[in-house]
């Protein structure tokens, strides 16, 4: 087949059509072998890679480098016989053809199918100043094939001009994008840019050091009790952690209600390092506001208790009535009573120690024992005439104190509701 009939997609080596920019229906460059409709006109870089694809697909014959067609000529993709005017779909079934045509004479016309207008240039060899130059001019209408005329000018070697042509060395592999989903917010995103949009956007940049310029926000709910809330993180998406830092009284107390903390506090202090504290606790310090207190109305307890936020039928204490006591206690004065003996309330209590002894796997939290068994003998005798006047401070020595709810509630299954033991239990109140 001769040079000014062969088709678009037939190069010498690793010659390409000259890339134009589109100054008709856009300012991007059209693939010289595929159409609008099948590669969409881009920038130079990208039309190069989409170039590389086509040379990873092409087939070599001849020293001809044969590419896939993609301008019309038939619905699918497929390749141009440079002996023939024959176009076959698959790669294999080409090459069998080819080898079989090259005995053929090549036809003396053919139909060159160009969207746009293309300079030629063949090199000899691979990587030299070629000294022979075809330049194929074809009109610039797009669909329409047409007969295309060669320009041939052979100069001499002394004074030959070295062209530049565009030629890709080596093999380029072209990875399809693959997007995920971030598990945090959710949003499309290279899977290669993931781990780096994670550390940017949602991990949290550790605290050096809690002082007055950088801390984490508080405010205090309860001063009564010594309850803050804290922001749990210092970026991105936080929600509020409630502390208690309680240091007055005769009861103190300082926790905090993250999980992670209450074992890294618990860590140290079996490690002795008896003054460690969370980066939370270490925040309030620095709290700067309070929170107004609110009243609630009577209409709006009726919808909570509706709501089942609570019920009114679940006691925040078990506690002993004031007949129970009378039948707890021995029929004496309050100044005779003495520790000595063992009265009902303290052989129920002793029970239910005993109880939480051996179950102490079903419990969620620690369970403080009542003051009463580290009391000395007088403190003890104390406690008992109080225990008589049926006030909270008086029950106070006799009350089991729970983390969770859920492990009051159990032990005063098992303990009162079964074993019928009479017990005095409180939780936290969060």
């Amino acid at each position: 087949m001769a040079e000014s009939t062969r088709h678009i997609t037939i190069q010498n080596g690793d010659a390409l059509p000259e890339l134009q920019q589109c100054n008709k229906c856009c300012s991007n460059y059209h693939c010289p072998f595929c159409a609008a409709s099948v590669f969409k006109p881009a920038k130079l870089v990208k039309l190069k890679t989409h170039l590389q694809s086509h040379f990873n697909k092409a087939v070599v014959c001849g020293g001809y480098t044969i590419h896939r067609c993609g301008l019309g000529c038939r619905p699918a993709l497929h390749h141009h016989c440079p002996y023939c005017e024959t176009t076959i779909l698959k790669r294999g079934d080409f090459e069998k053809h080819v080898q079989v045509c090259k005995k053929n004479p090549p036809p003396t016309s053919a139909t060159i199918p160009s969207p746009t207008t293309a300079a030629l240039t063949i090199p000899a060899v691979r990587g030299t100043p070629s000294s022979t130059t075809a330049v194929l001019t074809t009109p610039a209408v797009r669909g329409k094939p047409s007969p295309t005329t060669a320009v041939l000018t052979t100069p001499s070697p002394t004074t030959a001009v070295p062209t530049t042509p565009a030629v890709f060395s080596g093999r380029v592999c072209v990875r399809p994008v693959i997007r995920k989903r971030c598990p945090v917010c959710n949003i499309l995103i290279n899977k290669r840019n993931l781990k780096k949009h994670i550390d940017c956007k949602h991990t949290e940049e550790p605290i050096q050091d809690i002082n007055a310029t950088s801390h984490l926000e508080s405010q205090c709910i309860d001063r009564t009790n010594g309850i803050f809330t804290v922001l749990k993180v210092t970026k991105g998406h936080s929600v509020p952690l409630h502390i208690q830092v309680k240091t007055w009284g005769e009861h103190h107390k300082v926790i905090c209600e993250s999980h992670e903390c209450q074992v890294s506090m618990e860590v140290a202090q079996r490690s002795g390092l008896s003054s460690y504290q969370c980066k939370h606790i270490r925040s309030v310090n620095y709290c700067a506001s309070s929170a107004e207190p609110v009243s609630l109305k009577e209409e709006i307890l009726s919808e909570m208790v509706k709501a089942k936020w609570f019920s009114l039928n679940e006691p925040k204490y078990v506690y002993y009535s004031a007949d129970t006591l009378q039948e707890a206690l021995p029929h004496r004065e309050p100044a005779e009573l003495s520790s000595s003996e063992e009265l009902p309330v303290i052989r129920d209590m002793a029970e239910a120690v005993k109880w939480i002894d051996s179950n102490n796997h079903l419990l969620k939290g620690p369970v403080e024992e009542p003051l009463f068994l580290t009391m000395t003998e007088e403190e003890k005798e104390k406690a008992l005439n109080d225990l008589s006047e049926s006030t909270d401070s008086s029950r106070e020595p006799f009350t089991f104190l729970f983390q969770f709810r859920d492990d009051m509630e159990l032990v005063i299954q098992e303990c009162h509701d079964k074993m019928g033991l009479k017990l005095n239990c409180s939780f936290d109140t969060f």
